[in-house]
């Protein structure tokens, strides 16, 4: 997306493949919004319709959860990562690990925390050659 990357963090974030516009007023707000839709039927870039959602007071977006100027996690990630079940393949221990990483500003000492588990799926991933979570499943833990 670098036809926008002058207005990254100053107006618009990027989470993923998702373009969120803020602005300080409503006037600004619509601006910026003309703004990038410009760029993007310039570069005739393709929207899903339905995922778009203009002039939101509140929005979830890669895992986070964006409320004017509160930024919290997702309560049904959260909800998500702790009825997760224990690992019993290397396919789920890669998806366990990829939802903790989310959250890991807020684990004291997550990478010692998870050390072994990414040294038991890094392991995994050199002996099969491949970090394709099919190919992970197959190999219990």
């Amino acid at each position: 997306m670098e036809f926008i990357t002058d207005m990254v963090w100053q107006k618009i974030p990027i989470w993923g493949d998702d373009i969120l516009v803020f602005d300080r007023t409503f006037e600004a707000y619509l601006d910026t919004l003309r703004q990038v839709f410009k760029r993007l039927v310039d570069k005739n870039v393709q929207l899903k319709w339905n995922k778009i959602d203009i002039c939101s007071r509140e929005i979830t977006s890669c895992g986070r959860r964006i409320a004017g100027e509160e930024l919290t996690f997702d309560p049904s990630m959260i909800e998500g990562l702790t009825n997760f079940a224990v690992p019993t393949n290397a396919g789920q221990l890669q998806k366990f690990l990829c939802g903790t990483n989310c959250i890991r500003p807020c684990i004291p000492d997550y990478a010692r925390e998870v050390s072994l588990l990414q040294e038991l799926l890094s392991s995994v991933q050199k002996y099969i050659g491949s970090l394709k979570k099919l190919k992970l499943g197959t190999i219990p833990l």
